[in-house]
């Protein structure tokens, strides 16, 4: 979109969603097959999860809008340049929720996936280096009206930040700005 500056933010729960997740598991007396644990949502286990998985899901949006808020803010004082906020596409790519399809209830988890329906806006965002794309839903019943959500990794947060070194995350990074005295701290970005 030629002239037009688009604002992308790309956060979540900050470690929240983790934390909540290893805290259930950990408490976790649920069905077990093979490796998974299964919670029935019926039960107050399963309720209390789901529960904290929503607070999560909440302090994530309202965490985005902060941010959000904050660069208008700035970009109108700094700049004098208004935002649209009718353009603004809010979706999210790591929760479970209650849906339905097929004239059933179902508990669909999308990881690394956005509901789209017909014609929803949404981002796909691409690693660090690359570029990202607006998309509209197709709402394909199929695929339970999801979209990807990303470019995917090659190398787990884990093996970025033991395999690259600092000089070599900067060096990929030639195109993007970011602040470099963080470099180090951010090296398991890599593109």
């Amino acid at each position: 979109m030629k002239g037009k500056l688009w604002l992308m933010i790309h956060s979540g729960s900050r470690s929240m969603g983790q934390s909540i997740t290893a805290y259930h598991l950990a408490s976790a007396s649920g069905q077990r097959t093979g490796k998974l644990i299964g919670f029935d949502c019926n039960e107050p286990a399963g309720q209390a999860y789901l529960n904290d998985m929503q607070w999560a899901r909440k302090y994530a949006e309202l965490n985005r809008l902060a941010m959000m808020n904050a660069t208008l803010e700035m970009v109108l004082l700094n700049w004098g340049l208004e935002s649209n906020l009718q353009s603004l596409i809010h979706t999210d790519h790591n929760h479970v929720a209650r849906e339905i399809h097929f004239g059933n209830q179902w508990m669909v988890h999308r990881k690394g996936a956005q509901r789209l329906e017909v014609d929803q806006g949404g981002i796909v965002p691409g690693s660090m280096g690359t570029c990202s794309f607006l998309v509209a839903g197709r709402g394909c019943a199929e695929s339970l009206s999801s979209c990807s959500h990303g470019a995917g990794r090659i190398l787990s947060r884990t093996q970025a930040r033991h395999r690259l070194s600092t000089k070599r995350f900067v060096s990929q990074m030639k195109h993007v700005w970011f602040d470099q005295k963080n470099a180090n701290r951010l090296r398991d970005e890599a593109p």
